[in-house]
């Protein structure tokens, strides 16, 4: 990247950036990653591996930072990284709060969501030019309350909404806010406003989506701000606007099996509606997708918690750890006393306020019956530990339960992409996993985007309609061309049954991260036979970090 454009996009000086870049080589000499200036340009220089750390570190310290911005399938502020997220909220906030109304927890993300892509759509030049006229919301409330945010935001950082833009935004607060006299709005307040085709095809996909992908969608909250995306997507395609989404094309791999999803519902969307529609809009359904679907994704640790009954003393602890870990831990049990002897207890973590006589292998924490922030700090880390290796342990449970060695090809000398896919799928449908119609929906997948990334390619099919679940494995001698800039050796078809499309975003994920890295791929084209590859494959499984995918 270029100097000069590093100071456009962060408005320092060339002296402020050039004593960042020292400090920054300084804390990181012995991470083997440094950034070089030289002829006005910034690089990254260091090992692939060093690099990989180092991103995934910065990533996973900005999704944590997002506090109450969570859950949500990116930070926002990558989007519009000159303007403050917490600035955006308080802008939108005030303008309501004047009107008593109020919006609450996930509506604020879902509007902060449709904000970020407006701005980020002005910042790079892209507003669009041409809008629907509709006089039935601009005499609605919240077309005054969006007249005012968007004035408030030229104000203070001279960004023009023009009136498609704000017609969008105004649709994207109905149902959001909420009134002592008044009840949230539904799908047939939408209907005023928005097309009843557009209604209709968008409960048609969702419907079909969640019967393909075993989820539920049918929360009426969901419903009604995917209409309202869709119907902003259909004005798009109407005036041959294109969606720019190079800034968080990464979600793809990020979050694949939301983007299959996406994909999924974007071809649904276009036999429903007769339109042409961008593959690009995927990544902004995986945004919607992924802010609803990952509201409720907490697995609780089960605990046992050991504390005498003195003084409300125990009653005292368990609201506080309620108050600071109620989203993470289960108090299963609560002891005032413990037999001399010791106890096996049946709990994941065991927190205590005195010492106690357990077995080696359990987890035990001690704390004060105030629980410090030193406590805290102490608990956060066994949890951490506990949830990575539960997680490590089911994905490498997956990998030995879909792993086949009567599935695994080793120098094979496919010469084309074709040959590869029809040989995996003939593997499949003659072994009972799949049937004649799993390579039509392979090439269809493909034909949407590829399904490589690097040297690597794990096609799949947007259908989960296998028989079972189950992964082919092939090593071909020579690179494979599989897309315009890349060609592959390692190859790993996957096929998924309905039951377990939840198994396949993970697993899909972990091993994006794990094949991600080319010393990794490397190791595994080096294995002479299946027992090798497989042993070799769950080591690495065993080194991707959570909070690094």
């Amino acid at each position: 990247m270029s100097l000069e454009s590093v100071i456009n996009q962060t408005y320092f000086s060339e002296a402020t950036i050039k004593d960042a870049v020292a400090k920054f080589n300084h804390e990181n000499k012995g991470n083997d990653v440094q950034i070089k200036l030289s002829k006005a340009m910034l690089t990254l220089e260091g090992t692939e591996y060093s690099r990989r750390r180092l991103f995934h570190r910065f990533a996973g310290e900005q999704l944590r930072s997002l506090g109450r911005l969570q859950p949500g399938p990116f930070n926002l502020a990558h989007l519009i990284p000159n303007i403050s997220i917490d600035s955006l909220q308080q802008i939108i906030t005030s303008v309501v709060n004047k009107k008593d109304l109020v919006i609450n927890g996930y509506e604020m993300n879902d509007l902060l969501l449709h904000y970020a892509i407006s701005i980020n759509r002005i910042m790079q030049g892209n507003s669009y030019s041409q809008f629907i006229q509709n006089k039935g919301l601009k005499s609605r409330e919240e077309y005054e309350l969006t007249l005012q945010i968007t004035d408030r935001l030229f104000q203070q950082f001279n960004l023009r909404f023009n009136e498609y833009e704000v017609s969008a935004l105004t649709l994207a607060l109905v149902g959001k806010t909420i009134a002592r006299d008044t009840n949230k709005q539904g799908i047939e307040d939408l209907e005023q406003y928005v097309p009843k085709r557009v209604v209709d095809a968008c409960l048609q996909v969702i419907d079909k989506t969640s019967h393909e992908y075993n989820l539920q969608l049918n929360d009426p909250s969901f419903q009604v701000r995917f209409i309202i995306h869709v119907n902003n997507m259909v004005s798009r395609v109407r005036f041959g606007q294109s969606p720019q989404t190079e800034d968080f094309s990464q979600l793809t791999q990020q979050y694949p099996l939301l983007y299959e999803m996406a994909l999924y519902m974007l071809e649904a969307l276009s036999d429903e509606l007769h339109l042409t529609i961008d593959h690009c809009e995927s990544v902004y359904l995986l945004l919607h997708l992924g802010a609803y679907l990952e509201n409720d994704q907490h697995h609780l640790i089960n605990a046992v918690v050991v504390v005498p009954e003195y003084y409300d003393m125990a009653t005292s602890l368990l609201e506080r750890l309620d108050d600071v870990f109620g989203h993470e831990l289960r108090v299963t049990q609560v002891m005032q006393d413990i037999p001399g002897g010791g106890i096996q207890f049946d709990s994941r973590l065991i927190i205590t306020t005195q010492s106690l006589k357990t077995m080696p292998d359990q987890r035990v924490v001690r704390v004060s019956p105030l629980l410090s922030s030193i406590d805290i700090a102490r608990l956060h880390k066994e949890i951490d530990q506990i949830a990575h290796q539960d997680w490590v342990l089911k994905n490498i449970g997956y990998l030995h339960r879909y792993l086949s060695r009567d599935l695994f090809f080793n120098h094979m000398q496919f010469k084309t992409k074709q040959e590869a896919l029809d040989f995996g799928a003939q593997q499949f449908e003659s072994q009972g996993y799949t049937d004649d119609k799993f390579i039509h929906e392979i090439l269809k997948r493909e034909k949407l985007a590829a399904t490589n990334f690097g040297n690597v390619a794990i096609p799949h099919t947007m259908r989960m309609k296998a028989k079972h679940t189950v992964m082919l494995v092939i090593m071909n001698d020579k690179p494979i061309k599989w897309s315009a800039e890349s060609s592959c050796r390692l190859i790993i078809m996957i096929a998924v049954s309905n039951k377990a499309v939840h198994v396949f975003g993970e697993l899909l994920q972990v091993m994006i991260s794990a094949l991600s890295i080319k010393h990794n791929v490397e190791l595994l084209l080096a294995c002479d036979d299946y027992d090798q590859f497989a042993t070799q494959f769950a080591d690495m499984f065993s080194k991707v970090r959570r909070e690094d995918i």
